[in-house]
């Protein structure tokens, strides 16, 4: 996997300002996935992301249902996600863990270690907090493991009592650590003022398939947005 570059975000960091429908944000990384989908090098064409553009790179924003049709599944999620929060943004750079698409997190810096993503860093707070000795003792192995592996890693603990009232604290943490980027910082604003909408399972952190859930991930984004453009 290419190492992670500012400069491939900054390509074409510019959302729509008017949004008609769900739009999702495709990297020049996402190259290689876009090359064997002819849905994907359609909607990228037409978006301007392959012929308008001088280097040839992708950097652009696509129908989040032409995605979907792309990877064969189906835009049910989208529709509702649509109904319940409108139109809206969303981009693989913005979750903590990348399965489908080309992303490899920059790392983030905390309590005086580099960690390989945020994933890791969240996974770690089910011990305890940055304070206690379960957190330090366990952070070295946690900075190194990938995320598939601190997840597993995570689901081994013993949840701190309050864990359900102060994920969401952990998680603002985690993301403006994350966000400390120069590349991914200027990705996240220049989205204003939409909303950004995470469609997957789970009910907490995504919208859900139903679009019943919280889509809290995509919310506590949309809060640091605001921070770091005031």
């Amino acid at each position: 996997m290419a190492a992670f570059s500012a400069e491939s975000l900054s390509l074409c960091a510019f959302a729509p300002a008017v949004l008609e429908q769900p739009m999702y944000y495709l990297s020049p990384g996402q190259a290689s996935v876009v090359e064997t989908s002819e849905i994907l090098k359609e909607a990228v064409e037409a978006a301007g992301g392959l012929q308008d553009r001088a280097d040839g790179k992708l950097g652009c924003y696509v129908p989040h249902r032409k995605v979907a049709a792309a990877l064969g599944l189906s835009s049910s999620g989208i529709d509702t996600a649509e109904v319940a929060f409108g139109a809206y943004l969303w981009c693989t750079e913005f979750e903590n863990v990348h399965s489908t698409w080309v992303f490899e997190e920059p790392g983030l810096d905390f309590n005086g270690l580099r960690f390989k993503g945020p994933e890791q860093l969240f996974q770690l707070h089910k011990f305890g907090d940055r304070n206690s000795e379960a957190f330090k003792d366990k952070a070295p192995a946690f900075a190194e493991a990938t995320p598939e592996q601190a997840f597993r890693m995570g689901r081994g603990a013993t949840l701190p009592p309050d864990w359900e009232s102060m994920k969401e604290s952990v998680m603002r943490d985690v993301l403006r650590a994350k966000f400390e980027h120069d590349g991914l910082r200027q990705l996240l604003k220049s989205t204003h003022p939409h909303p950004l909408v995470s469609v997957k399972s789970d009910a907490y952190w995504g919208a859900g398939f139903d679009g019943k859930g919280r889509n809290r991930l995509g919310a506590l984004l949309q809060e640091l947005r605001d921070e770091l453009l005031h």
